[in-house]
């Protein structure tokens, strides 16, 4: 093969490997990322209820969690967040051409994330909440609007249903639910190694062709000798790889969902550096180091077993240490044998995780 010819091949290869990458990376950019274990729900700025797809039991815990922003009266007011307004005189003046219409949720913060389950009545819910359903039927989320024609866009929700025995509930039902607008639930998945690893192999085989190159025409341009000079060595070759803005994960989970290297669970070094089961029916985490806003999902099993499940919204704050108290919803007793504490989380769509085994009662 000419010299030429192998710079030619060598260019038209590095030129596809860089494509490859590039269409692999940006489809993983925009893809949604949904937490491990919630069921992701697009709640429609333009229905007053969508439909989540998922079935309620009384009895069962709801966790929602909402992102992103709408617009309602383009142009006119400024983007609303699933926390919405406050409820006030405002409320009436920016909707006053409808005011005989009655707002679903009145006395709540208005173009805010609401929801309701079955028939029941609607409640609020905004940035997120997590109840005990009182009763069955389907889960609906929705927007606290008295106008929902003039609105454009969508939030984005996070949606975890747990049993009352500890199991969640992960599978999307195909159930209608008049006026509610279609089920938007759909799972994506949130890990970007494969890329990462196409490009490691891709930029390798560039830096051998490199390395071919530079060989061959060494070889052309040095006079024969008595022994054959000493191989060049490939090109370093450096791919940046991303880093999330926070600290890395306290510690790697297996696939089994356990610690693969056992910490100190009281080091400050760590983003979760304080894990309790008082009483055996509630949670006490102590963390520090996290973005705020960020959404930590938690679960308590024993051999697999979920015994309970849930997630929390850690402030920010730097290395000040915050502390949350959450109810299991079930009760664990001390004299059991110790359980598994799992705690997972994305930051800048990185996912980390976290895991501790306590004794109940501790």
């Amino acid at each position: 093969m000419s010299r030429d010819r192998t710079v030619r091949l060598l260019i038209a290869t590095t030129v596809a490997v860089l494509s490859v990458a590039s269409i692999t990376c940006g489809g993983a950019a925009n893809a949604a990322v949904a937490p491990s274990g919630a069921v992701p729900v697009t709640v429609l700025s333009t229905r007053a209820f969508t439909a989540t797809g998922l079935e309620v039991r009384a009895g069962d815990t709801v966790t929602v969690h909402a992102s992103g922003q709408i617009a309602f009266r383009p142009g006119a007011v400024a983007p609303a967040t699933p926390a919405g307004i406050p409820w006030g005189p405002d409320c009436t003046a920016i909707a006053q051409q409808v005011v005989h219409t009655p707002w679903p949720l009145p006395g709540k913060p208005c173009w805010s994330v609401i929801g309701k389950i079955g028939s029941a009545p609607p409640f609020e819910i905004g940035r997120g909440t997590s109840f005990k359903a009182k009763a069955g039927g389907q889960l609906l989320l929705g927007i606290n609007d008295n106008n929902v024609k003039d609105n454009v866009g969508a939030w984005t929700a996070a949606v975890t249903v747990t049993r009352p025995s500890g199991v969640p509930v992960t599978t999307v039902p195909v159930t209608t639910v008049p006026g509610a607008g279609p089920v938007t639930a759909s799972h994506h998945s949130s890990s970007r190694l494969p890329t990462i690893a196409a490009m490691i192999a891709g930029l390798f085989v560039v830096g051998l062709l490199l390395w071919f190159v530079v060989a061959r025409r060494r070889r052309a341009d040095t006079p024969a000798r008595s022994k054959p000079p000493a191989p060049v060595p490939a090109p370093e070759v450096r791919v940046p790889v991303a880093v999330a803005p926070g600290p890395p994960p306290a510690v790697a989970l297996t696939t089994e969902g356990t610690a693969a290297v056992p910490l100190d669970p009281e080091s400050t070094d760590v983003n979760i550096f304080r894990v309790g089961l008082p009483g055996g029916t509630s949670l006490h985490v102590g963390y520090s180091l996290f973005p705020e806003g960020t959404i930590v999902f938690w679960r308590v099993s024993r051999e697999g077993v979920t015994r309970a499940a849930g997630s929390f919204t850690t402030e920010g704050g730097g290395g000040a240490q915050h502390f949350e108290t959450l109810p299991l919803g079930v009760t664990i007793d001390p004299d059991e044998p110790a359980v598994d504490v799992s705690f997972s989380w994305t930051i800048g769509d990185v996912p980390f995780g976290y895991s501790v085994r306590r004794q109940p009662g501790s």
